[in-house]
């Protein structure tokens, strides 16, 4: 709700063509990126549980020291020499399941499944800016909201590229996940015959992000459109589970807001 009346003090604050409104408006200048809102669609990993479309807000970019990209965000306390570290909140929401979606999936209340809810992680990350332009981060999560209570370890390199006025995002990594965490979302209890009981483990999972923004103006606006899509893979963990259809977890997204 914060973020949505963010999102709107911008877009009253960058529309107005007064300029005392805009020097009362001092207190964003430290604001940075691209601040924005999107519409987001989405596929699950479990079976017989429909595709889901949303309207969500979307930062990629920031306000001073803390910062924030996409479902994670956080506070840059280390810079010296290409290497940086930051204390940082992730949200895990691709892997959430719903009461009305599990009643909906003929598999899943057979199995008496629960709601899987998303999980609040925090952690640190560090990482390196090579000269060659790419970038690398190393980044160890705990949950902190008593959901799934395990641990990910993320290693991530990534990359901007500049095709003429359309900047491309390109995001390649891997995920350790904890037993507890894989668990969590994958595992199975058997209750009744026919059915079989099933615990994931510990287990791995690769992602592929890829964001083009376009930057354009109207007015004295200074605006971004983008289209992304980010992919999820998941190992045997997920893919041998019998409430997994499908071990690709695809996003794709496409938004407009304010350029700082």
């Amino acid at each position: 709700m914060r973020t949505l009346s963010l999102l709107a003090s911008l877009a009253a604050v960058s529309l107005s063509h007064n300029a005392q409104a805009v020097e009362d408006a001092s207190w964003l200048e430290p604001a940075y990126g691209l601040w924005s809102v999107a519409v987001s669609t989405k596929n699950s990993v479990y079976t017989d549980v429909d595709n889901k479309t949303q309207v969500v807000p979307q930062i990629f970019g920031g306000y001073g020291d803390i910062f924030v990209a996409g479902n994670r965000g956080g506070y840059s306390f280390y810079q010296h020499n290409n290497w940086f570290a930051s204390a940082v909140i992730n949200y895990r929401s691709h892997l959430a399941l719903s009461q009305d979606e599990i009643n909906d999936s003929a598999i899943l209340s057979a199995y008496g499944i629960k709601e899987k809810k998303a999980a609040i992680e925090a952690g640190l990350h560090i990482g390196h800016h090579w000269d060659d332009g790419w970038s690398s981060r190393l980044a160890v999560l705990q949950d902190v909201s008593n959901t799934h209570k395990g641990q990910e370890v993320e290693l991530l390199v990534y990359r901007h590229f500049q095709l003429g006025d359309i900047s491309l995002l390109t995001n390649i990594g891997g995920q350790w996940q904890s037993d507890k965490l894989s668990n969590y979302y994958f595992s199975t209890q058997a209750n009744s015959q026919g059915l079989v009981d099933y615990e994931a483990g510990s287990g791995w999972s690769a992602e592929v992000e890829l964001i083009a923004t376009y930057p354009f103006t109207l007015g004295d606006n200074s605006l971004g459109a983008y289209l992304g899509m980010r992919h999820y893979y998941y190992g045997e963990q997920a893919g041998d589970s019998p409430i997994v259809d499908d071990r690709l977890s695809q996003q794709y997204f496409a938004g407009i807001g304010w350029q700082f």
